[in-house]
């Protein structure tokens, strides 16, 4: 027996470092319809603007984010690599997952510093995530062969 034509709808969550992490969730909606879903759905909770009240460690963020959203097939979790070796950070984010839920998929995002850096390059996107798509303000963008030299 063969299925066919199954919708594939993807509801994810996105837990962060920081407030501007959230900015993320809108490329990590168009990356999962692009791999094959036919909807994604994120439910992110602002952890960041929550304080302390909930922990600052993965799987404090995580348990709480679950807690209020528990209905998701799928969590990004964001920790920056903060060096040239990104693997720290993916083995903290995986072992986070085992303590709060097993059977949970997760894709660990974890930017290094140049691979971030590139997302400053594009103005229509920082245009669309400053509210104002339309602006005509001179952004004074460096080009990216610029950036590449420092």
């Amino acid at each position: 027996m063969t299925i066919t034509n199954l919708a594939l709808h993807i509801r994810f969550l996105f837990v962060g470092e920081g407030p501007f992490d959230v900015n993320l969730v809108t490329h990590l909606r168009r990356c999962c319809i692009l791999a094959g879903a036919d909807e994604a759905e994120d439910v992110t909770i602002p952890i960041s603007r929550l304080g302390d009240r909930i922990g600052r460690t993965v799987p404090e963020k995580l348990t709480f984010a679950l807690a209020l959203e528990p209905n998701v097939n799928l969590v990004f979790v964001h920790r920056d690599a903060d060096s040239e070796d990104p693997k720290p950070r993916y083995d903290e984010i995986r072992e986070a997952i085992q303590v709060v839920t097993k059977e949970l998929t997760h894709v660990a995002v974890v930017p290094v510093q140049e691979t971030e850096a590139w997302l400053l390059l594009d103005e229509a996107e920082i245009r669309r995530v400053a509210e104002n798509p339309s602006g005509t303000i001179s952004l004074d963008i460096p080009s990216a062969r610029r950036v590449e030299r420092n």
